[in-house]
């Protein structure tokens, strides 16, 4: 028969309900930000359903930079600030506000209090300056509202809201895009640009036709511009022209192909 553990050795109820509850914020909060994270998120989906809410998508501007330039530790203070800043504005508007991944956020915001609640984002969004050691650093952010007219689901909402903030990043829109079935047929597409000075990358978003691709900033680390999209070697478009150049040249190809086996044939016919 096996020794029975030392009551020393045994964890108190006090202790296991602890680290259950330190597992449990582990699993649906943020550790970076103190907001609850996309885990949290899609386990409360369902209580929104119960009435009409509105999302916001945030993407933040400058973020790379900050991190590229100043080191991660920066990064992470730039997004406690930017957590710090949603997290007071949600509770200001009876509002619920969620870290995605990396630099975005997704704030669940009444419908009765949307346009509120974007007025006030705009104000606190738009340029946020924190300190990080002895450096005043600047954060921005591109914002996506969706505001529906029926309640919705939160999934659907996000899409929507996550579709109008890169429509807005792409056009340079100032403040809000709101999402408008509009927006539905414009298609986007991104390719990561590298910069041949630093080796620093970004992520260049442009329409998908290739008369409207857009020139991609200059990188914000060297400050040298990146070679526009539509004339990057490694972009589907760019494939798709080439490969467009050089199909009248294939054909030609294959129809002397075909004609000489036509005449190898009718040859070999003849002497037979």
């Amino acid at each position: 028969m096996a020794e029975a553990a030392p009551l020393g050795s045994l964890q108190s109820i006090p202790d296991i309900t602890a680290t259950i509850e330190l597992l449990a914020r582990l699993a649906y909060v943020d550790e970076r930000t103190g907001l609850e994270n996309r885990n949290a998120l899609k386990q409360e989906m369902q209580s929104f359903a119960e009435s009409p809410h509105a999302v916001m998508f945030v993407d933040l501007a400058g973020f790379k930079e900050i991190n590229d330039r100043h080191s991660h530790e920066a990064g992470d203070a730039a997004l406690r600030h930017v957590g710090s800043v949603l997290l007071t504005l949600a509770r200001e508007q009876g509002a619920k506000a969620y870290r995605y991944g990396g630099d975005e956020f997704v704030a669940v915001v009444p419908t009765a209090r949307a346009d509120d609640f974007a007025g006030a984002a705009i104000a606190a969004l738009t340029a946020m300056t924190f300190t990080f050691e002895t450096h005043a650093l600047t954060v921005g952010a591109t914002l996506g509202f969706c505001v529906p007219s029926a309640p919705e689901h939160i999934d659907l909402l996000i899409k929507r809201a996550e579709k109008a903030c890169a429509v807005g990043k792409y056009e340079g829109v100032g403040g809000v895009t709101r999402w408008a079935p509009a927006l539905q047929s414009i298609e986007l597409a991104s390719n990561r640009k590298r910069s041949d000075a630093c080796k620093a990358t970004t992520t260049v978003v442009h329409r998908v036709e290739a008369a409207s691709l857009q020139t991609p900033r200059a990188c914000g680390s060297c400050g040298l511009a990146f070679t526009p999209a539509s004339e990057a070697p490694d972009t589907c478009t760019a494939r798709a022209a080439r490969r467009l150049r050089e199909l009248p040249r294939r054909l030609r190809r294959a129809a002397r192909a075909a004609a000489a086996a036509f005449s190898e044939r009718a040859i070999g016919v003849d002497e037979g």
